[in-house]
């Protein structure tokens, strides 16, 4: 078992295009395939072939032992997920330790048969988009930077682009070996080292132009990892080192952290009548900071006394910014 798969997705992902629709409604359903086991085995302790068999006829899909078993081959050879046969417990579980980022894989899976179910209810009928209200933004720019990118990390090859900043600060062009590809609030960003900079840098798609690969490789430095560098961290910036941190809020604004959940590190600490207290390890950043803020009214923090205090001092500034202070 590895943690609360089943609270991540309940539906899956398009992984690859189709040019042919028989092509993309067949993987789809290999895709929701892939969704249910994996959600099996979140919910059941050593589920067996049996257990996988029943979930899938109540949503209609009729499988053999041999195409579950293939099932779970595929999930280990494509994608890393090391499903394991316990012969003593009789049944199936997730070596969390020989996976991949299980995490990683299963948000992907999200983000994608969510999608595809959609389309196939707009397939349905037009009017379907009558009664979906999606939020729009301009984080779609840049998104056709994602698989370009990919492959350059994958073949470690260098790539070039023009990068804009925020503000009035003029374009520059940088050289990257890009290690890894990161979202955040419905955004993407890819993380390298430039070269003539120090460190790993991180860089918005949505600013990234003119993007092109090089014909030259680089050799990827197996100590550097940038993925664990945003393990103790919510959002973008790590660096600092990450503290226990611990939060007291009303009731009902920790029903909506237990339904989303702010960082991997959060657990219950202890609750009353009123209130209820939340942990964190993480670095006290700027985009915690802000999180926090949203919370303002409902929340105190309790420790460490170096964030509460940088806390009270943003409330003041905005109080003052309005006259109130």
């Amino acid at each position: 078992m590895i943690g609360p798969i089943g609270e991540t997705f309940r539906m899956g992902v398009r992984l690859v295009r189709r040019h042919s629709y028989i092509h993309h409604m067949s993987r789809q359903g290999i895709i929701r395939r892939y969704a249910i086991l994996l959600d099996v085995l979140s919910s059941r302790a050593y589920p067996c072939l049996s257990d996988f068999r029943r979930r899938y006829e109540s949503v209609g899909f009729q499988l053999s032992d041999r195409s579950l078993k293939r099932d779970i081959e595929q999930l280990r050879d494509e994608f890393g997920v090391e499903i394991v046969y316990h012969r003593s417990r009789g049944g199936y579980a997730i070596d969390a330790d020989l996976s991949l980022d299980v995490d990683a894989f299963l948000r992907v899976l999200e983000l994608g048969v969510t999608t595809d179910l959609l389309v196939q209810s707009l397939s349905e009928g037009r009017e379907t988009l009558r009664y979906v209200d999606v939020e729009v933004s301009s984080d779609m720019r840049g998104i056709d930077h994602l698989s370009v990118l990919l492959q350059a990390i994958r073949e470690k090859q260098v790539v070039r682009f023009e990068y804009g900043f925020f503000g009035e600060r003029e374009p520059e062009a940088y050289t990257l070996h890009p290690y890894l590809l990161k979202e955040f609030q419905r955004r993407w960003y890819v993380v390298g080292l430039a070269e003539g900079r120090q460190g790993f840098r991180t860089f918005g798609l949505d600013r990234i132009h003119d993007l092109q690969r090089t014909d030259r490789s680089f050799v990827r430095d197996a100590a550097l990892d940038p993925k664990s560098s945003f393990r103790h961290v919510y959002g973008l910036n790590y660096a600092g080192s990450p503290v226990p941190i611990r939060i007291s809020c009303t009731r009902t604004e920790a029903s909506y952290l237990d339904a989303l959940p702010i960082h991997a590190s959060q657990v219950r600490l202890g609750e009353s009548d009123t209130h209820v207290e939340f942990g964190f390890h993480l670095v006290p950043n700027h985009e915690f900071r802000q999180r926090l803020l949203m919370m303002t009214g409902a929340m105190t923090i309790l420790e460490p006394a170096s964030l509460r205090d940088s806390y009270v001092e943003q409330l003041r500034s905005g109080l003052g910014r309005h006259g109130l202070a």
